[in-house]
């Protein structure tokens, strides 16, 4: 029994083992294949999308740092993931990806670098250079920098505060805010204040479009701030377009910054990094020089853009050989020099004034007439600059692009006569011409010099120096006519006194002042009275005491005043007019008394 029992557990067995061989047997799964496609997006250079795929592959772990930042990773079936670096600098990354799945099947991992770029904002200035960019004649360079910035930044000096107190900036290229609308600049003021800053931007190229603007709100702090302007969102229309329906966002000529916008701000103010927008074309620049011909002085002649896109002359003047003492100087290095205000007049229009060192410790005046009829002012410190004791007056004028200009003379109260000057383009010219020919409606007076003058009828664009009166022995001395009025018989003292005339428009407050004697006389002195006058010889004119107008046709009417009429000396009608007369050659010591032919 025992031995039959053992022979069915062996065929048992043996069935059970041959079972078993003929079953068959399942592999282990496995992922094959892995790939990821990187992409990458041209508006945000830092955002990186991953997509990956595998064959058996269930689920993937994305590590878009696996170096720096090993145990963060996002999941996905298969699906694109997306994700945007964090970094100041553009930065070289390590991505992984691990495919898996459930079936016991061994993960795969993948690695790709990918960097990620960091696309600066665009500077549109920032001091370290210029020309371009170009900035207006108010916002200058301070190379050494300010209260911890240690580069270059801008200065802006606002002294008196006026409501709209701007500055301009101008590349050489648009800027272009269509898809990136935010400008940024830091700002530095003295105290922890709140001025309302605004910038416009300015020239706008598409048509349809306006010029826009927007304003932000400075914080209340001493030192720098970083002050942003969101154009997108926070824009106006700019004026005269303000209450247009809002324009769309283009490209722009020319950014203008206002510190107190519609209200007055004084002090010294400090910007730098202006950032963002983006560049589009260029300005037109008809010469190509490099100075849009918005802001170059000589738009047909290359030039520096230090100079406004306008040639520095070879070499300088050559210097006056006239001693100090004989000449009286308005604008010259060679000379004890007459301080100039300004060389470039609120009042000047169509044209632009510089002053410029033409060769070392040797300055220039740049004078451009940018449009027809364009004249510019050189205004003196001074009270006034008396040139009556001189004959004759010098220039040095260097011509870009001109083969005449004009200049001339003015006194507080009167507009002298312009002298045109021919010169020759790409030279020097040196000139010396009578005082007699600068004729002043005060005939040839010259003793009260305000203002310098430079015009023209045409575009171009010269350099004046060495400006001085001196006298020529050959020419006859001038003649100084003196017109006295004797008010001692008023009641009151007057407080003003002055003469009026054709000359003057009969405007009772635009002819030359007289000065007091002190001894109830005023006079009004005129000099080179016989000088050519293209205005007419005689004068007729009439004196103003306090605003009030003497009327001598009654006098007349009654009598009075046959002997001055008799020696033309009074023109009248007896009934509504009579103007005292000087007849040129006549007596040049005029004694009259207010209101009477005496």
């Amino acid at each position: 029994m025992k031995i039959r029992h053992f022979f069915y557990f062996l065929f048992a067995s043996l069935v059970f083992v041959a079972c078993k061989e003929d079953d068959p047997v399942e592999p282990t799964p496995e992922i094959t294949g892995l790939d990821f496609t990187i992409t990458t997006y041209d508006d945000q250079p830092l955002a990186v999308g991953v997509t990956p795929t595998a064959t058996g592959a269930e689920s993937f772990k994305i590590y878009f740092d696996s170096v720096g930042d090993p145990d963060t990773f996002q999941e996905t079936t298969g699906a694109l993931v997306t994700h945007t670096y964090v970094t100041e600098a553009t930065t070289t990354y390590t991505i992984k990806v691990v495919a898996s799945n459930s079936n016991g099947a061994a993960d795969v991992e993948l690695t790709k670098d990918h960097t990620a770029t960091v696309v600066p904002p665009t500077t549109l200035a920032d001091f370290e250079s210029s020309n371009p960019p170009f900035f207006s004649n108010d916002l200058t360079v301070v190379s050494e920098g300010a209260d911890g910035n240690t580069t270059a930044v801008g200065k802006q000096s606002q002294l008196d505060g006026g409501d709209y107190d701007s500055f301009t900036i101008t590349n050489a290229k648009y800027v272009d805010l269509t898809e990136k609308a935010v400008i940024s600049f830091d700002f530095w003021q003295e105290t922890a204040a709140t001025p309302k800053l605004a910038l416009k931007m300015q020239g706008v190229v598409e048509d349809g479009l306006y010029d826009v603007e927007a304003t932000v709100t400075a914080e209340a702090v001493a030192g720098w701030q970083t002050v942003s302007f969101d154009f997108e969102n926070d824009r106006a229309n700019s004026f005269p377009n303000n209450e247009q329906p809002l324009s769309d966002l283009g490209t722009y000529a020319t950014i203008v910054g206002f510190i107190g916008f519609g209200e007055k701000v004084p002090g010294v103010f400090y910007l730098d990094n202006f950032l963002g927008g983006e560049f589009g074309a260029d300005l037109p620049d008809a010469d190509s020089d490099g100075t849009p011909d918005s802001l170059d002085f000589c738009k047909s002649v290359a030039g520096e853009a230090s100079l406004y896109g306008c040639p520095m002359p070879a070499a300088a003047a050559a210097d006056p050989t006239k001693d100090a003492s004989e000449v009286g100087n308005f604008y010259s290095d060679a000379y004890t020099e007459l301080e100039l205000v300004t060389v470039q007049t609120s009042w000047s229009v169509n044209a632009q004034g510089r002053e410029f060192e033409v060769a070392t410790g040797n300055d220039a005046l740049l004078y451009a007439i940018t449009a027809a009829n364009g004249y510019g002012g050189i205004e003196v410190k001074t009270p006034f600059f008396d040139a009556s004791a001189y004959n004759m007056v010098h220039f040095d004028v260097y011509s870009v692009d001109k083969d005449d200009i004009a200049f001339k003379f003015e006194q507080a109260a009167d507009n002298a006569g312009a002298k045109v000057i021919d010169v020759t383009a790409g030279e020097w010219t040196s000139v010396d011409i009578p005082t007699s020919q600068f004729v002043p409606q005060d005939p040839g007076a010259m003793d009260a010099i305000v203002v310098g003058v430079v015009s023209s009828d045409t575009v171009g664009t010269v350099y004046f120096d060495n400006i001085y009166f001196w006298n020529d022995p050959s020419l006859e001395p001038p003649t100084v006519l003196t017109l006295t009025c004797d008010v001692s018989a008023l009641s009151t003292a007057p407080t003003s006194v002055r003469i009026t005339g054709p000359w003057w428009s009969w405007d009772p407050a635009a002819g030359p002042v007289a000065v007091d004697n002190g001894d109830g006389t005023w006079s009004v002195p005129f000099n080179d009275v016989t000088a050519d006058d293209p205005i007419g010889g005689n004068m007729e004119y009439l004196w103003v005491v306090d605003g009030v107008q003497e009327v001598l046709w009654d006098n007349a009417a009654n009598a009075e005043c046959a002997t001055r009429i008799e020696s033309g000396n009074l023109d009248t009608d007896y009934w509504s007019y009579g103007n005292r007369v000087y007849l040129v050659g006549g007596n040049l010591d005029v004694q009259d008394v207010y209101d009477s032919c005496q």
